[in-house]
This record gives structure tokens, C-alpha cells and sequence, in this order.
């Protein structure tokens, strides 16, 4: 709806993968309880530090997306490294009372890359999956340039409508989730 409603009025938008760097080793050491702690308090800080009107939701495990009405790809650059910054300075406490602290990686894509829900999710995500394979703690782009280099177009199409995440399909007749 989101998508629809900014291309009817011709504004931008970009959205954000993000995701808890090293966060099965929070999990193997500190225990799920710990982990599911950080994943509250990773959420909070997000909701707090976006506006009312974007969208965050967990995408799956330690995975948030961020929908970024009216904002360009450089302003969404700006916006998640601020977030990524305000997360690192998160302290969540094991149950002996050690401070855990953590980091997270962003991915970076826009109205500039496709409308298609999808296809924005795969280009988050592989700038996500940058940002973890150059060091962590950062965020990456996926720019229109990068097309070429993802897989060509067609490809792009077919994968999209091949492999749509499950997390979009009908879950019953009346019921369709965003």
C-alpha cells in the first residue's frame, strides 16, 4: 500500500535490511533469553529513533526491515547510519550482570532500484550481506549501478516471481500480510 500510495504521488522511498552482527554468538553464549532481550532493545531503539510513519518489522531471526517513506537513497544512507550508530551504544545486561553490547550491519535501497516489494528486499539485502562480508557495523548501498552486476534484468524478473517470500503470500482468503 505504501508503495503504491508513493508512486501515485510521485514521491521517493527506500528501505532498510537490518541485522545484529555476531548475533549467534550472543545466542551460544549468553542463552536465547539474552538474545531475545537484545532483539527487544535492538526494536525499541529503532521505533524511537524513526518516525511515525515509517514501518520497521522483523523480517526473520535477527533481520529487521525498514520502510522510509519520502526519503531518498542519500537521506536513508544518513538515517540508517544514525540508527546504526544509536545501536551500538545499547547495553543489555547476561543474567550475572555482564553488559552486552552489540552492532548491526544496514542495507541500503530505494524507489530508484524497482516499486516491486520484493526485488527491493533481494537489493537490501545483498548490500546488507556486503556490508557483513567488508567488516561489519556499516552500511552499504545497492545503487542502480549495481544492477548489472546483481543479474541482469530479465533474470531479476523471473527470480522475483519465482521466489516470492512467504512472508507476502495469501495466508488465507481474507487475510493478506503486509
Amino acid at each position: 500500500k505504501e508503495i503504491l500510495k508513493a508512486k501515485s504521488q510521485k514521491t521517493p522511498y527506500s528501505l532498510l535490511m537490518l541485522d545484529a552482527d555476531h548475533f549467534k554468538n550472543i545466542n551460544d553464549t549468553y542463552g536465547h533469553k539474552i538474545g531475545d532481550n537484545v532483539l527487544i532493545e535492538l526494536a525499541a531503539k529503532c521505533e524511537r529513533a524513526l518516525r511515525d510513519k515509517d514501518i520497521i518489522a522483523r523480517f526473520g531471526g535477527e533481520e529487521f526491515v525498514i520502510f522510509l517513506p519520502d526519503i531518498t537513497i542519500a537521506q536513508a544512507q544518513k538515517v540508517a547510519d544514525r540508527l546504526r550508530q544509536s545501536i551500538s551504544s545499547i547495553v543489555v545486561y547476561s543474567d550475572e550482570g555482564k553488559p552486552i553490547q552489540f552492532t548491526v550491519s544496514i542495507g541500503v535501497t530505494s524507489s530508484d532500484i524497482s516499486d516491486d516489494i520484493d526485488m527491493l528486499i533481494k537489493t537490501a539485502d545483498d548490500a546488507l550481506y556486503k556490508a557483513k562480508e567488508t567488516g561489519r557495523n556499516k552500511v552499504e548501498i545497492f545503487e542502480s549501478s549495481n544492477l548489472s552486476d546483481f543479474v541482469n534484468q530479465a533474470d531479476t524478473n523471473k527470480l522475483v516471481r519465482d521466489n516470492t517470500h512467504p512472508a507476502f503470500k495469501e495466508v488465507n482468503a481474507n487475510i493478506r500480510l503486509i
